[in-house]
């Protein structure tokens, strides 16, 4: 089990437990070339260490999905129509899911083939994705973590590399990772 949580907790607010997030973290990180300190900084930023985090983005929606015609084709795996339907797949894209905050559409582009965009909130496979996709966007950046994690999230705001960054200097990542 990944948390700790009361059994009398009747909102079943979860308290996330380091002790169980520090070992799939720094497998993850390791796995693709990246520093697990600054990995557990980013799962700070994107989710406050909490790998159940989801959050709709319908700007995304809108531009590059919408209910009518998309703007692109959309790639990446389908799962069968007895698992989910296409509507569901195509808002579930619009998401993005656990620790790090993957977007669905970035998921499925980068070949994650679930049939279920929600699996992203299994602690291995928010993680898996995350790296994959952070260590090809440093490769891509030739090797500027700054640039990289600007992609990451999707280039807007300048300031985001400095707060990845703050987690770090403060000692907040130990909440969900300790070497």
């Amino acid at each position: 089990m990944i948390f700790n949580q009361k059994e009398s907790d009747f909102n079943c607010k979860a308290e996330w437990d380091y002790r169980n997030l520090s070992r799939p973290i720094f497998d993850a990180s390791t796995r693709h070339g990246l520093d697990p300190v600054l990995v557990s900084a980013l799962c700070i930023q994107e989710s406050a260490g909490d790998p159940q985090a989801i959050r709709y983005e319908p700007k995304f929606y809108d531009t590059y999905i919408g209910d009518k015609k998309p703007k692109r084709r959309l790639g990446g795996h389908f799962p069968p129509a007895n698992k989910v339907s296409g509507m569901t797949e195509r808002r579930l894209r619009s998401f993005s899911f656990g620790l790090m905050q993957v977007m669905g559409q970035t998921a499925r582009e980068f070949g994650y083939d679930s049939d279920y965009l929600t699996d992203l909130c299994i602690v291995e496979h928010g993680l898996e994705m995350g790296c994959r996709i952070l260590a090809k966007k440093l490769e891509r950046k030739g090797g500027d973590m700054k640039q990289a994690l600007l992609s990451y999230n999707g280039g807007g705001n300048k300031l985001y590399t400095d707060k990845v960054y703050s987690h770090i200097e403060s000692g907040e990542y130990l909440k969900i990772f300790r070497p």
